[in-house]
């Protein structure tokens, strides 16, 4: 029994020594080691995760901006299309497009005209064009409207139906008749100058301002309102170019061949062949 007695007094000495030593590391505690280490792997992307923040909001801007556009352009069209002037505007645009200069890159285009006299029908869906550069020939005989289609291209006749296509708006179409166009009391160089019908009226009117102030040198009330109008004249022959008018004669009688002193002969001493060229030459000069 002594024996016994002193083995677990032993016992229980050896138990309270091994209390007081730290204990091992249990299985239990050996998790929290990993979770730490693996919160030190971690730790970069959890900074990763709290600096994203920012590009997360500027997405959701981007969002609401892109649905922000999205509801302005429903409403735009909403408008649009409840808005009848703006659907006549449009209509507007589109049509002058079909019949105006953006449907040719250049020249004149004929698009179904129509023509009646006094019911006789002289044109009928009539449709050709002409582009810058070419040479076209209209051949037929007498009354087959090829005059006819001439004049409406110029703007001298209105057609019954179609519609005359030019490249521009503002496109100048010369049309040399049959019938010269010249007066036979009058000089070459007159009739050249009569192609420059406004610059003509304003050379004539200051030649009798001209006149008139030679003769009210005593009335000074006239003399004041004739140098008034001699200014506004003066100033309205340099905006339509006067004095290129007697220059641009000259240079072109020699191209058709007129020598310097035609210029003032009478036209009734032309034949006819020459008159045809002084038509033309004045064509050539308002164009």
């Amino acid at each position: 029994m002594a024996a016994m007695d002193i083995l677990s007094c032993k016992l229980r000495s050896l138990r309270l020594n091994s209390s007081l030593l730290p204990s091992p590391p249990s299985p239990s505690r050996s998790v929290p080691t990993s979770r730490r280490l693996r919160r030190r792997r971690h730790a970069p992307l959890h900074c990763r995760l709290t600096t994203s923040s920012s590009p997360s909001t500027s997405t959701t801007t981007t969002t609401e901006e892109a649905d922000a556009k999205s509801q302005d352009l429903s409403s735009l069209l909403s408008s649009s299309s409840s808005d009848p002037s703006a659907a006549g505007t449009g209509k507007k645009k589109r049509s002058g497009g079909s019949s105006g200069a953006s449907s040719i890159p250049s020249g004149v285009r004929l698009e179904g005209i129509s023509k009646s006299y006094k019911g006789a029908t002289v044109l009928k869906d009539v449709s050709w064009e002409v582009q810058r550069g070419e040479k076209v020939g209209l051949v037929g005989v007498n009354g087959a409207g090829k005059t006819t289609q001439l004049r409406i291209i110029a703007g001298l006749e209105e057609p019954d139906g179609g519609t005359v296509i030019k490249a521009k708006e503002n496109m100048k179409i010369a049309f040399l008749s049959q019938e010269f166009e010249v007066s036979a009391s009058r000089t070459v160089r007159e009739e050249f100058f009569s192609a420059f019908e406004e610059e003509m009226k304003v050379k004539r009117r200051l030649e009798q301002v001209q006149a008139a102030l030679e003769g009210a040198t005593e009335d000074m009330d006239l003399m004041g309102r004739l140098l008034d109008e001699l200014d506004l004249l003066q100033r309205r022959s340099q905006d339509v170019d006067l004095d290129m008018v007697d220059v641009k004669v000259q240079k072109l009688m020699p191209e058709l061949g007129f020598a310097p002193e035609d210029a003032d002969r009478l036209v009734a001493s032309f034949s006819g062949g020459w008159q045809m060229r002084m038509s033309l030459g004045k064509i050539l000069l308002q164009v």
